[in-house]
């Protein structure tokens, strides 16, 4: 029994209860079908009519998971067979990214790391620049894993977070010669994490009473927030305040600040367009990338799931991204290898750019012709 059946029930008792009055030719009361009514729809009957349909549906739901699951295989077959070539140059790029990522860290611990008591000593530099481009990595994977079950607006917003660990790295090595300079907007960078989580415990403390936080640890976390203040600063307290060195004349500083320093602001207006899918704003809703605009109506409609559509925006700026970042990395102490590297991973971007281009156009192309 469907949710239909039981309003088309329910529907039939009403229209039965008048077809009897109307038959013995007796007066219709109106409060009394209406109480009719209202008893049909009380609690007590949905509660009874609920109960049916849900042992239905439970018994049902193995069997429709499963019908979805082969629709959505199929579905994802013929969208990798479309978007074939695209996907492998991201893919390839991904992976030697990760090998390149991998032969430097193994460099490091060989040849430059201080072991003690049979342990290595990384420091701070190498560490936080390391977890950034691994971020980047996984990101990579995340978005090209969204991007081959057809989620474009999921990939775009993941794009976001890769365009911010690229411009996070590219600052942090902007200066990259100056050891000391380095190694202080770093330290900065990875002390910044204290004062989020100093602000994250107080903002909850604020909205929830009933929000309860281990006294010892929450004094200690106030403690390490006070002397991060006393160190560096009351100003530290505020957003993106590690760069200061970086923009020592600015009072305030924005993320449009990081990406025009890391010489990529040329993507900020993409940056702009993944917030608008990662929250539900009315331009997020009304540009969904996965959605074709019907020619006849001027209207997009209603997408309920996957699309094969809208995916080369996402893939051309995930590319681009995690090539622009490893080529920072691979370049940092280069040499004639990584330098050929980062030459084969602008190969890739430039062919990937114009596959992800062809692929989109040739939808469209089909659409309009139908």
């Amino acid at each position: 029994m469907s949710l239909n059946d039981i309003e088309k029930m329910l529907q039939d008792l009403i229209n039965q209860s008048i077809d009897e009055k109307i038959k013995n030719k007796e007066e219709i009361d109106e409060k009394r079908l209406i109480s009719i009514i209202k008893k049909l729809y009380s609690k007590e009957s949905v509660d009874e009519y609920a109960n049916p349909i849900y042992l239905s549906l439970r018994e049902k739901s193995p069997m429709m998971v499963e019908e979805e699951r082969l629709i959505r295989q199929e579905f994802e077959s013929r969208l990798q067979l479309r978007w074939l070539n695209a996907f492998y140059d991201l893919a390839a790029v991904i992976k030697i990214s990760e090998e390149s990522a991998m032969e430097i860290i193994d460099d490091y611990l060989e040849n430059h790391a201080e072991q003690k008591d049979n342990k290595y000593s990384i420091p701070i530099t190498f560490d936080i620049l390391m977890k950034l481009f691994t971020k980047a990595i996984v990101v990579s994977k995340e978005i090209y894993t969204l991007l081959k079950a057809g989620f474009s607006d999921g990939a775009m917003s993941r794009w976001r977070t890769l365009h911010e660990c690229n411009v996070f790295f590219r600052n942090l090595t902007s200066r990259y010669e100056d050891e000391n300079f380095t190694n202080e907007v770093i330290s900065k960078f990875a002390d910044y994490s204290i004062v989020e989580n100093y602000q994250e415990i107080n903002n909850y403390l604020k909205k929830d009473d009933n929000f309860r936080v281990n006294q010892v640890e929450f004094d200690s976390i106030t403690k390490d927030y006070q002397e991060l203040l006393a160190k560096y600063g009351r100003h530290f307290s505020k957003p993106y305040s590690w760069a200061q060195s970086i923009f020592p004349h600015k009072s305030k500083i924005y993320f449009s600040d990081l990406e025009k320093n890391a010489g990529i602001d040329h993507l900020a207006i993409y940056y702009k367009l993944a917030n608008y899918h990662i929250h539900a704003s009315p331009t997020g809703l009304y540009n969904s990338l996965g959605n074709i605009e019907d020619e006849r109506i001027k209207k997009y409609g209603y997408v309920f799931g996957p699309s094969n559509y809208g995916l080369s925006i996402p893939g051309q700026l995930t590319i681009i991204s995690l090539m622009q970042i490893s080529t920072s990395l691979l370049l940092l102490n280069s040499n004639i290898d990584r330098m050929i590297r980062a030459t084969i991973f602008q190969k890739f971007v430039d062919d990937a750019s114009s596959e992800f281009d062809r692929i989109q156009k040739e939808i469209e192309k089909e659409e309009l012709n139908e």
